[in-house]
């Protein structure tokens, strides 16, 4: 890993990638640094870039030879029982937990959501244009998280579900 190339200042702290992060424009940077290293990049010490999509399937596949990083660890719960599936280091304890959800991903369930889905986005479309009509400036993130709740507390407790 250590011939992977990138700034001088990334291989030996992570200060080049906080600077070029609180600029505000590190995506335009990240383009420009796989311009002209290429499609693997160093950005910090053992932090890297990709930017090929195959390489990222390598490195986040299921069952794969690379573990999360420590960058996990401040949020893992002491307790391994109650640790959540985004957190978990151990690719074998992942793999329990994603086995015990699956079954909430496959087609069939993906499709059974739709309707709560799309009467959800029914109501939030309605609300916009009201806003739009009244003349109102609302924050539209605000909005849309109103919105993934209501889609998300429309398929987990709904009776129609």
């Amino acid at each position: 890993l250590r011939k992977i190339p990138g700034p001088l200042l990334a291989r030996v702290t992570r200060w080049w990638e906080y600077r070029l992060v609180s600029k505000g424009d590190s995506n335009l940077e990240y383009i420009r640094l796989h311009q002209k290293y290429g499609p693997v990049v160093r950005v910090g010490p053992n932090r890297y870039s990709i930017s090929q999509p195959k390489d990222v399937k390598t490195i986040y596949e299921l069952g794969g030879k690379f573990t999360k990083a420590d960058y996990y660890k401040p949020l893992l719960n002491p307790d391994p029982e109650k640790q959540n599936i985004f957190v978990v280091l151990d690719n074998d304890r992942h793999k329990e937990k994603r086995r015990k959800i699956s079954p909430l991903y496959t087609m069939s369930s993906m499709v059974s959501y739709e309707p709560a889905v799309d009467e959800m986005t029914t109501v939030c479309i309605r609300k916009l244009y009201q806003f739009a009509k009244e003349g109102r400036l609302i924050d539209i993130p605000h909005w849309m998280q109103y919105y993934a709740f209501d889609v998300i507390g429309e398929i987990t407790v709904s009776s129609s579900h």
